[in-house]
């Protein structure tokens, strides 16, 4: 079943009597690909048995999956039983996991070791998730998750933790104490985390202050999307640049320009800050592949904390053999 919420799945399989499971796995995952193929191929797959549901959740409806387990990476098997308990969950991709999955009915394993990297920091990032999702799924029905929240900073210290205990605290009450894990969640090292999940931040920003409004947030406005460089022939350069606009009510900041080829190159360090109505010029440099001849598409794009968050440059250009 394709886009279903967290809560209808579980009523769909709460009725049937069915366990389910969700494969955490991204689009250009070529792990996640084989893993898929090894399940959904199996004679004996559990996938295909009659006593599981093979879920594909819609990301759009259930964001959280990824602010949860970003730490650990992709694929991930979480399996339920039929009325929404978590019960094991399956990292990696070897062939070991679907035997894993088909064991968990016998077991009582707080985290199953199939396919799991030997490292001891990441079994315990793999533990630590999974007393987060204990807590998620709790707090989502009003319950104490103070064990489990307890139990997974134990492991493992990230985002998602702080988040779940700012609203932990706000729901028995202690705002003050919400406020203080939120201050925490703002301050936490992984900046990048907080703009890629903008939804949190937001949230944390109202519960410090219920007079925020996002649209103080800075605001990126470029001239254009998409640079045309013409013909470039091999070695040589060619310089460029990129006019970036801060056109919201607060101070942009630049913390990084991720760029899809070696062939660009920005000599400036970041993170840059823009206040609010100001503009600054990028310079960058485009250098051609060596022995590639044609056109060629590549992008730059920009990670701020503003509300368009992530803007993605188009570069064009036409490499000639000397």
């Amino acid at each position: 079943m394709e886009g279903v919420d967290f809560p209808s799945m579980v009523e769909r399989a709460g009725k049937n009597k069915k366990y389910f499971c969700i494969v955490l796995q991204k689009d250009s995952c070529i792990a996640c690909d084989i893993y898929m193929s090894k399940l959904l191929t199996q004679d004996k797959a559990i996938f295909l048995s009659a006593d599981f549901y093979n879920v594909n959740i819609s990301l759009k409806e259930n964001s959280w999956y990824e602010e949860l387990f970003c730490p650990i990476g992709v694929p991930y098997t979480l399996i339920f039983s039929p009325n929404g308990n978590f019960l094991t969950s399956v990292p990696g991709a070897a062939d070991t996991c679907v035997k894993c999955i088909r064991d968990i009915l016998d077991s009582n394993n707080l985290i199953c070791s199939a396919g799991l990297n030997s490292d001891s920091n990441y079994l315990n990032k793999a533990r630590g998730m999974n007393f987060t999702l204990e807590a998620k799924l709790l707090i989502d029905r009003d319950k104490d998750a103070t064990v489990e929240l307890d139990s997974s900073f134990y492991y493992l210290r990230y985002p998602y933790n702080y988040y779940l205990k700012t609203l932990l605290e706000k729901q028995k009450g202690n705002i003050e104490e919400s406020q203080y894990y939120a201050r925490m969640l703002l301050a936490f090292k992984d900046r990048q985390y907080l703009i890629k999940h903008r939804n949190i931040r937001y949230e944390m920003k109202k519960m410090i202050d219920t007079t925020y409004n996002s649209e103080s947030e800075p605001i990126i406005k470029l001239k254009s999307n998409n640079i045309i460089l013409g013909e470039i022939k091999q070695g040589t350069s060619r310089n460029f640049s990129i006019d970036i606009k801060n056109v919201g009510k607060d101070t942009l900041v630049i913390e990084s320009l991720i760029l899809s080829c070696d062939c660009i190159t920005v000599d400036e360090n970041y993170p840059k800050k823009i206040p609010a109505k100001d503009s600054i010029k990028v310079n960058l440099r485009f250098t051609p592949m060596y022995g590639y001849d044609g056109e060629l598409q590549q992008n730059i794009v920009i990670i701020s904390n503003a509300r368009n968050f992530k803007e993605v440059i188009n570069i064009n250009a036409i490499t000639k053999k000397n």
